[in-house]
């Protein structure tokens, strides 16, 4: 899957799922520390993560990597080395 598609997977699990307004924020914005979301919508995300790629996500990792880009590219390359 390209990096793309799984930003837009992420960005529509987050407006549908999690009622976060489309538009408040970009896929290279820091979402975790600028308050887009909170700490129950990250632990609701790694959860999507794991069971929409089938990866393993530590939450505090994820929460570190800061944008839907970043957290799109670990995903990418997680998947890839099979981790």
């Amino acid at each position: 899957m390209q990096q793309n598609e799984i930003e837009q997977k992420i960005t529509t699990f987050l407006i549908k799922h999690r009622g976060v307004k489309a538009g408040t924020f970009t896929t290279e914005e820091e979402i975790f520390s600028n308050g887009v979301i909170d700490s129950l919508t990250t632990l609701e995300l790694t959860i999507f993560i794991e069971d929409e790629f089938g990866i393993a996500v530590d939450e505090e990792k994820i929460a570190c990597l800061g944008s839907i880009r970043k957290a799109a590219a670990s995903i990418v390359q997680a998947a890839s080395t099979g981790r």
